[in-house]
């Protein structure tokens, strides 16, 4: 169940290295 905690940290990553500040899921 500690997967979910990486999944979030890797998707937020990804969000900020794809864009500046946008966060869209």
């Amino acid at each position: 169940m500690m997967h979910y905690s990486f999944f979030i940290v890797l998707i937020i990553a990804s969000a900020f290295h794809s864009s500046g500040i946008c966060i869209c899921f």
